[in-house]
C-alpha cells in the first residue's frame, strides 16, 4: 500500500517482572511472601526490619535498596520507582477477620 513506517523502539519490561515476581531467582513478592510466612508474630517493626534484610539478598541492575532510609527502588519504563519497607509486609497479609467466619 505504500505506506511509510519505522520500527518502534521499547524497553522490554520482562526483566523488571521478573524482578518483582520472578521464581528463580527469587523477586521482590517472593522474599516477601518468605517473611510474611516465617514471622508469625504481630510485631510489624520486626517484619519490617526482617523484610528489609532479606532485600539485601537481591542482585539486580533495575534495582536500589537504600537500607538507611529503610526503601528500596524499582527502575522500570516509567523511571525510578522508590517504595518505603514500613508496613509492606502488614500490606501483604490476608486477613480473614473474625467477623467473617461462620
Amino acid at each position: 500500500e505504500g505506506m511509510k513506517w519505522k520500527d518502534i523502539k521499547f524497553f522490554d519490561n520482562k526483566i523488571v517482572c521478573d524482578l518483582i515476581e520472578g521464581k528463580n531467582p527469587p523477586g521482590i513478592f517472593r522474599v516477601l511472601d518468605d517473611v510474611c510466612r516465617s514471622v508469625h508474630a504481630g510485631d510489624q517493626e520486626k517484619t519490617d526490619t526482617k523484610f528489609l534484610e532479606k532485600l539485601h539478598t537481591l542482585e539486580h541492575e533495575h534495582f536500589n535498596l537504600m537500607p538507611s532510609a529503610g526503601q528500596f527502588a524499582v527502575k522500570h519504563y516509567a523511571g525510578k520507582v522508590v517504595y518505603d519497607v514500613y508496613q509492606f509486609p502488614f500490606k501483604n497479609k490476608d486477613n480473614l477477620f473474625p467477623g467473617l467466619i461462620l
